[in-house]
């Protein structure tokens, strides 16, 4: 969160939201990324070059393994 008083546009709150959820398994990985920064969010170091910005990507991968308890490699 950014509380910020300027003097030319006035009292500033701004929020940054990030998360992210991933779970794996011996078939699959997922992996979702949210990030939400709110208009008014503003930074002293200036390290956030955008805002108003809200977005969620995500990705999934399927492993495939044949039927049995070991792989063969010929």
């Amino acid at each position: 969160m950014s509380s910020t008083s300027d003097p030319s546009l006035g009292y500033l709150f701004g929020q940054n939201h990030e998360a992210a959820l991933d779970g794996k398994g011996r078939r699959f990985y997922y992996e979702m990324v949210l990030q939400d920064i709110t208009p008014n969010f503003r930074t002293e170091a200036g390290f956030v070059p955008r805002t108003d910005i809200r977005s969620v990507s995500q990705y999934y991968h399927f492993y495939w393994r044949p039927k049995g308890k070991h792989l063969i490699r010929r």
